[in-house]
């Protein structure tokens, strides 16, 4: 009895040794180019929050890949795209770019191309995929799509045609700007007469480039309901419009069926060259204007600002009255930012930073003579604002001598500022970080840009959180001038650095096979369009998600761009003092995983990949997926093989964010030594990381199959200026 029970207890003892060990096999397996021969063990994925991952885009697109939103310099050729990603605020749907199914769509593929699908989560949890685009017969030139009520129920777009889309519309090849409802796909046409002094070719809002298009009149803006639509464009469609030639734009706001001119002065007359909000910051290259919060919550108050000899802050309220908000100041003032309700708007004047009451008429001077440059962002109700500006305020070291070039780097403060207190000195930011390489296809991007789609920075809805990104070392983490993540809490007044490695060795960055370093190791995508700025941050603050290239957990091991979170102890799973970091993508599939967006809540994060994560995919497509708290755990997925057969992660583990990219009070500390590696290590790093940017990856032909030999980032970077024909 004794021995059989010895023999027993050996035998489980091996047992368990082999499940030990196979685990251990699985997870050593995770990102190299062999696939795993079973998923079986790791069929429910480690996400954080009681995430799962749920697969959006439909398996049934004749493997078509879906395009993600990622800057040029990293890219796989043919990838990329200028047209729209937006999700709901509620995460229950998403507005995505791929390319066309074999029926539906317009056929549009390729680099900076692509079809516009709106995904939708029904009743039963699952996900439901369309072309939102009109038939290829009814257009000539491909429609694009500028802007998405918060809902994703309602679009607006451009198309030209010769027939337009809804019977009396306007055609004959102009760029008309129309709404499409999503539930019942009916069109509006917002164009009821037709552009009395342009020509097709001539017609459009002058000056804002959108993607790759110039000729088509530019959405500036509208109310959830879209009972208020703003656009402009270059002619006089309303009988109280005045044409002032082809550079100059009148502004329109379509409601209740017609046209009203939002570009009338306090006298009566019209201002012929306008822009809604303010105009594109000087040296802001192909930028655009500024539309943050341009018209009110319910559609009553609109900003905008004349051109030329009268460049003043106006507000049309109610499409009766126009109001002079700069009056205060003596005119000039260059309008930054708005309440929702449009109770209070925020502008600058010669440096100084001003606020003006809409109920009481007050202009108040924030700060005097601060020299601003910029918003990294503002609370809701403007009771919180952080801004960057040269002025030596609140315990600075020193003046700041912004704005530098991109062969001048300059030193810019960045600043808190609290209603009833004073304000208070953050860090002191480089001049790169608001002209952030990559650029993005031509867009510059950067922490406080003016134009919401080139923007690389948040601040939550109560205004004690920001999110900005620096080369420089606020917290004393060695990063080698590579750009990281940081979160900054008003009320603690702790920098916390959310991109840094956990273990506390330098960043590595980015490099080609000619040597080339790229300052960054982690970047957020831009939404490229002029009146949305993706949500890289919860609305509380509470959580953020970026893309990094640096393996941050362990069980990071493709060595290529994966998504990532960090969160707040305290919120969802995490109990960590100093937070926790959470790797989102999986880490399992050998090319970039890149994020798209994020739901209001952050319950919500989609992202891009071509590892197959759910037992549904099996293709070898890239995919949209949504890491989605509450979603109900996948089935085991069947066993399989090849190279396409990722399997399912390993459990994740929270991780929290250590004392070298942590700090107490300001920022720009010297660097701390890292932790000591061995020369073993260190070059095992070397080589993992010169294997994940050299690694073959697979081919992207019109629908995605075979392989292609392995590109060094400068070859891809080439194959994408031959696919625009440069």
């Amino acid at each position: 009895m004794v021995m059989s029970r010895t023999l027993t207890g050996f035998r489980n003892a091996l047992m368990g040794l082999a499940v030990l060990v196979a685990a251990f096999a699985a997870v050593a397996a995770v990102g190299n180019d062999a696939a795993l021969a079973s998923t079986e063990a790791a069929s429910v994925p480690g996400l954080p929050d009681g995430r799962g991952y749920e697969k959006v885009s439909p398996s049934d697109n004749d493997d078509g890949n879906v395009y993600p939103k990622w800057p040029v310099e990293i890219s796989n050729a043919g990838e990329y795209t200028y047209l729209p990603y937006e999700a709901a605020r509620n995460g229950d749907a998403v507005a995505y770019v791929g390319q066309p199914a074999a029926e539906g769509g317009v056929g549009r593929e390729g680099a900076g191309a692509g079809n516009e699908y709106v995904a939708r989560r029904n009743a039963q949890g699952k996900w439901e995929a369309s072309i939102v685009l009109p038939p290829s017969e009814q257009v000539n030139v491909y429609p694009d799509y500028q802007a998405f009520s918060p809902d994703i129920t309602q679009g607006l777009l451009t198309t030209n045609s010769e027939v337009p889309l809804v019977p009396g519309a306007i055609a004959e090849l102009f760029d008309v700007p129309y709404a499409r409802d999503f539930e019942t796909g009916a069109y509006t046409s917002l164009l009821p007469v037709k552009p009395p002094n342009r020509t097709a070719t001539q017609f459009k809002g002058y000056g804002v480039r959108l993607g790759g298009n110039t000729h088509q009149p530019v959405f500036a803006g509208a109310t959830a309901d879209f009972s208020h639509i703003l656009y402009m464009a270059n002619d006089a469609l309303t009988l109280n419009a005045v044409d002032g030639g082809q550079t100059e734009n009148n502004l329109y706001d379509f409601t209740g069926g017609e046209l009203q001119l939002v570009n009338v002065l306090p006298d009566g007359s019209s201002e012929p060259g306008a822009v809604f909000g303010g105009p594109a910051e000087p040296g802001a290259g192909s930028n655009g204007p500024d539309f943050e919060n341009v018209i009110s919550t319910d559609g009553s108050r609109v900003f905008w600002t004349g051109e030329g000899a009268n460049s003043n802050i106006y507000m049309r309220e109610d499409g009766t009255k126009t109001v002079q908000i700069d009056a205060g100041v003596g005119g000039g003032g260059q309008y930054l930012t708005a309440t929702p309700s449009g109770s209070k708007v925020l502008f600058t004047k010669e440096g100084s930073l001003y606020e003006y009451d809409v109920e009481t008429e007050q202009t108040t001077d924030l700060v005097e003579g601060a020299e601003v440059q910029g918003l990294i962002g503002t609370s809701e109700d403007l009771s919180y604002i952080y801004f960057v500006a040269n002025a030596q305020l609140a315990g600075a070291p020193k003046q700041g001598d912004c704005p530098g070039s991109a062969f001048e780097v300059k030193e810019c403060n960045l600043y808190a500022l609290h209603v009833g207190e004073p304000a208070r000195y953050i860090a002191t930011l480089s001049s790169k970080d608001n002209a952030t390489s990559p650029k993005s296809f031509g867009w510059e991007t950067g922490d406080w840009r003016a134009y919401l789609g080139a923007k690389e920075a948040a601040v939550s809805s109560s205004g004690n959180t920001a999110l900005f990104s620096s080369i420089l070392s606020l917290t004393g983490y060695e990063n080698k001038e590579a750009q990281e993540f940081y979160v900054y809490e008003y009320g603690s007044g702790k920098l916390r650095c959310v991109s840094c490695k956990r273990s506390g060795e330098p960043a590595e960055g980015v490099e080609s096979t000619e040597g080339r370093h790229f300052p960054y190791s982690a970047f957020l995508p831009s939404s490229f369009a002029p009146t949305y700025a993706l949500h890289w941050m919860s609305s509380d603050g509470s959580r953020v998600f970026f893309n990094s290239v640096e393996a941050l957990v362990p069980q990071d091991q493709n060595h290529t761009w994966d998504v990532y979170e960090w969160e707040r102890d305290g919120s969802g799973t995490c109990t960590e003092t100093e937070g926790c970091v959470y790797l989102i993508s999986g880490g399992t599939s050998g090319e970039g995983n890149y994020l798209v967006d994020a739901s209001e809540s952050g319950n919500d994060v989609f992202f891009t990949t071509r590892a197959k994560l759910v037992a549904e995919d099996e293709n070898e497509s890239i995919d949209l997926y949504d890491a989605h708290v509450g979603a109900a755990p996948p089935p085991v997925a069947p066993q399989c093989s090849g190279s396409g057969c990722q399997g399912l992660p390993a459990a994740t583990p929270t991780f929290a964010t250590p004392a070298s990219v942590t700090f107490d009070g300001v920022g720009n500390l010297p660097p701390t030594k890292p932790k000591a590696a061995s020369k073993k290590a260190h070059k095992h790093s070397r080589h993992t990381r010169k294997r994940g940017q050299h690694r073959g990856k697979r081919g992207h032909g019109k629908r995605g199959h075979g392989k292609r030999r392995a590109r060094s980032v400068g070859a891809r970077r080439s194959a994408h200026n031959n696919g625009r024909g440069k």
